[in-house]
């Protein structure tokens, strides 16, 4: 599945088609990615000295839910149906509307995540076959330059001999669907796995590209295709005010 493991073959000059259909081979091939309707993430997130847990789900037919903790504690929610979007900081914290950027953000990382390359184009994404570059030694990476629907624009950096993608470079903030201060990052994938036909990276790097600075790491823990799942999770939750009016009389008492 992979190209030239043993190094014994050539990489191949090529056109945007023969890398997307390379890279969709070594990822599973177009029948196992198109496959997957829904994916459930549990990754452990290291920011500067925080260390948290993220729990996402998201489907095929644009419904997400993402809860991020500090150890016990649920310091951010939020929920996409299709329809509607919310946020929640913290479990206590009153259910707010989903800024507009951070949507666009939400919706963005649904295509990311569910759809595989070979696909964006029937979703409105183009993709553009870039110059090759240098990164490390004398690999030449495959360069793919993607445009969104909404304008957002990102460069895909496929390694020339497995055709993983293994850097993304782009202009955004961190946690996106958090905080709209938006800085030039390079995130790199590695750990690259099998699961249910489908090969997905386990581990990411992002740093800063001005000086080199890791913002954050992550490891998944588990990825599961196509899950079981309850659909209420994605609607908005209860607003919870007479917990949070007694959490705050316990604090000033």
């Amino acid at each position: 599945m992979l190209l030239a493991v043993s190094g014994c073959e050539k990489v191949p000059e090529g056109d945007l088609s023969t890398i997307l259909a390379r890279h969709t081979e070594a990822r599973g091939g177009a029948a196992a990615l198109e496959a997957v309707q829904a994916i459930e993430v549990t990754r452990k997130v290291q920011e500067g000295n925080r260390e948290l847990t993220t729990h996402y789900v998201a489907t095929r037919d644009g419904r997400m839910r993402l809860d991020v903790r500090n150890g016990n504690a649920t310091v951010f929610s939020e929920g996409y149906d299709g329809e509607s979007a919310w946020q929640r900081r913290g479990r206590l914290a009153p259910v707010d509307e989903m800024p507009d950027w951070a949507l666009a953000a939400v919706k963005r990382a649904l295509r990311q995540n569910l759809y595989a390359l070979h696909e964006l184009s029937a979703n409105g994404t183009v993709l553009v076959l870039g110059e090759r570059e240098k990164i490390s030694g004398s690999l030449y990476y495959w360069v793919i330059d993607e445009t969104d629907p909404d304008g957002y624009q990102r460069r895909l950096f496929l390694d020339p001999y497995d055709f993983y993608v293994t850097r993304v470079q782009e202009n955004t903030a961190l946690n996106p669907d958090q905080t709209n201060y938006p800085a030039e990052l390079n995130t790199f994938f590695s750990d690259f796995r099998e699961v249910d036909g489908v090969v997905f990276s386990f581990a990411s790097e992002t740093r800063r590209a001005e000086d080199g600075q890791t913002l954050q790491t992550t490891i998944a823990t588990e990825i599961i295709v196509n899950p079981a799942f309850d659909p209420s999770i994605f609607s908005r939750p209860a607003d919870d005010a007479e917990s949070r009016s007694q959490h705050a009389q316990s604090d000033g008492a």
